[in-house]
């Protein structure tokens, strides 16, 4: 899976919520096991309210979103042509803030088993 590997990394799920015309409210973090539609899936159905609208990239783990009572909005970014952290600069956002905060105030040694605790912060 190119752009998804997993063997020395934990995959972190990121929710955020969009407050229009512009700004960012409240964040949701988790770490999942891996990229499948029920894991991802399970992800949203804990921390998004049925009948919202989540948007993702194109990751075909999120197919099912829209028969779990979600609208749907499909952002693939190689059809756009605009970095990614365009398409979605919400996640890419608070993505690069958590790698600096665990990079910064943990230099890195963050282990697998209290990944949860510091997502929590």
């Amino acid at each position: 899976m190119r752009g998804r590997k997993t063997e020395t990394k934990s995959i972190v799920a990121i929710a955020i919520e969009v407050h229009s015309p512009k700004g960012f409210g409240r964040v949701r973090l988790r770490q999942v096991p891996d990229v499948t539609g029920p894991s991802l899936v399970g992800f949203v159905k804990e921390v998004v309210a049925v009948g919202s609208v989540v948007a993702t990239d194109g990751w075909s783990g999120y197919k099912s979103l829209s028969a779990h009572g979600y609208q749907h909005e499909q952002r693939v970014q190689s059809s756009r042509g605009d970095p990614a952290r365009v398409v979605l600069p919400g996640p890419h956002r608070i993505a690069s803030l958590l790698r600096r905060w665990l990079l910064g105030t943990h230099q890195g040694a963050v282990r697998y088993e209290n990944l949860d605790y510091y997502l929590d912060e």
